[in-house]
């Protein structure tokens, strides 16, 4: 039932130009975004749903058709054309790597690649150009992906893992092993706080936050400053689909959600965890730091919002590593939850009420809810 109303919902999302953020005409929605119509593409790919893989045809073309001059790829595209607003999307151009890729391989569509080889070879250049100091690692400005109204910047663990899926997805057609095999090694030294000796992009600071406590998961992020040790839900799915945990860190992982459901009381997982509060040393930079109206009160939006579609790359992960038992919790827990909202793809739930929050309608959380019901061999297909 959820997938056949999942697959509705971004069905009606579908326009001329290729799968848009929502049907329903609000705000800046109604667009095609490079990051939503990528994830929804790829939910229609596992579900092999033939109108849905090809609007994420449409929607690869028109980003593609509006790529800037020196490679970046838009945000998004309606009636005008957005590379971001106050900062850039660096997720925007992974994400498009990523898409050309998975729609090939579902397809088989040669001709559809050659008509896309020049813009990935402008796209992997500027995104190689954003490391700054050819250090393997690109650098994220605040508001410069999916969380753009959350206060992280820098290495983030998010945008390093989606450049190293696409890394390995062209590997063979642009001979990128190596690349992927030096950012593999740098997320993985420098994203989890150990006592091992290893090559740090800041030794000092690595250190002294070590001092403080070793890493349960994958860090969130750091700039020159700080470390970002919030719980980054999709950042880790995706550390764990691309097999950056060892076993150890695996368990330690699975350990850190469980006391999630345990402190929730509830098997959900927040976008991000902990929520900053006020009195929190974060807490000025999320208050500033909006487009419409402030969303970002504790347990909302970005700050320990449960959003599905990250989630559903949580889920994406733990079913990779063979943790189906702690996935299918997650899984249980949202199908219950979208059944009792009448399958209206809220675009987060609290954390604290559990109620649906934000925009509905939103093919994002069509998408999470496929991704979170895909069995593991689905996922190993097309991933």
């Amino acid at each position: 039932m959820i997938i056949d109303k999942a697959i509705a919902t971004i069905h009606d999302a579908i326009s001329e130009q290729g799968l848009t953020a929502t049907s329903i005409d609000t705000d800046n929605y109604k667009r095609v975004w490079s990051r939503d119509a990528t994830m929804t593409g790829i939910a229609g790919c596992l579900h092999g749903d033939i109108k849905v893989i090809s609007a994420f045809a449409d929607s690869i073309d028109t980003l593609r058709d509006h790529q800037h001059s020196i490679g970046i790829i838009p945000s998004n595209v309606g009636e005008d054309v957005s590379y971001g607003s106050i900062a850039g999307r660096v997720d925007a151009t992974l994400w498009y790597i990523i898409a050309v890729q998975i729609y090939v391989r579902t397809t088989q569509d040669q001709e559809f690649l050659q008509n896309h080889i020049q813009s990935i070879v402008k796209a992997f250049s500027v995104i190689e150009a954003w490391e700054f100091n050819g250090r393997h690692l690109v650098y994220t400005p605040t508001s410069g992906n999916w969380a753009d109204e959350y206060p992280i910047q820098g290495y983030t663990l998010y945008d390093n893992c989606l450049r190293l899926w696409g890394l390995r997805l062209w590997s063979e057609l642009f001979e990128t092993g190596e690349k992927a095999d030096a950012v593999s090694y740098t997320i993985k030294s420098n994203l989890w706080l150990d006592s091992k000796k290893e090559k740090r992009y800041n030794s000092n600071l690595y250190q002294r936050t070590l001092a403080k406590s070793k890493s349960q998961f994958f860090e969130a992020g750091f700039d020159p400053s700080r470390y970002y040790r919030m719980f980054d839900a999709a950042g880790n799915g995706l550390a764990l689909m691309l097999g950056l945990a060892d076993e150890n860190q695996i368990e330690s992982i699975c350990q850190h959600i469980e006391s999630l459901f345990n402190t929730l009381q509830a098997d959900y997982v927040p976008a991000f965890w902990p929520p900053i509060k006020e009195g929190d040393s974060l807490w000025s930079s999320i208050q500033e730091n909006y487009s419409y109206d402030f969303k970002n009160h504790p347990h909302h939006f970005h700050n320990g919002g449960i959003w599905p579609i990250m989630m559903g790359w949580l889920n994406v992960g733990l079913k990779i590593v063979g943790k189906e038992n702690l996935a299918f919790r997650i899984q249980s827990q949202y199908n219950a939850f979208a059944k009792a909202e009448n399958y209206i793809f809220s675009e987060y739930i609290s954390s604290d009420t559990f109620k649906a929050g934000g925009k509905s309608k939103m093919c994002f959380s069509a998408s999470g809810a496929i991704l979170m019901n895909a069995t593991k061999e689905e996922l190993q297909r097309i991933l």
